[in-house]
């Protein structure tokens, strides 16, 4: 029988470990201001997803925003991010609760990423 899982194991937790202490270095306290904007954009998405509303969703991205699913797949561009939760929601519907679970946030100068 191949160890060829263990050693992908292996390999996986050896990268996150590498890679943990360089994001705990990059990430500092985010400005007041930046996570007041950062928890009201996640509010507007929250709403949308409720609502079923796609523009409220579109609005919290820049006009060339990057939105990355789970699996990787990017859609760039506000206006492509509109029609793809336009899509999204007239294939599941509304949301009948929705949240937002920030896993960190890095703030370097004027630009936070969550």
């Amino acid at each position: 029988m191949s160890d060829y899982p263990t050693k992908v194991v292996r390999r996986v937790i050896v990268t996150l470990l590498l890679i943990s202490p360089a994001c705990l270095a990059q990430s500092g306290k985010i400005e007041a201001s930046a996570r007041k904007g950062i928890d009201a954009g996640n509010q507007e998405w929250i709403d949308g997803m409720k609502q079923g509303l796609a523009a409220p969703i579109a609005t919290t991205y820049m006009e060339d925003g990057l939105d990355c699913g789970p699996t990787g797949d990017c859609i760039r561009g506000r206006g492509a991010i509109e029609q793809h939760m336009k899509e999204q929601i007239e294939k599941l519907g509304r949301a009948q609760s929705a949240s937002v679970k920030s896993v960190g946030a890095v703030q370097q100068k004027d630009f936070v990423y969550e």
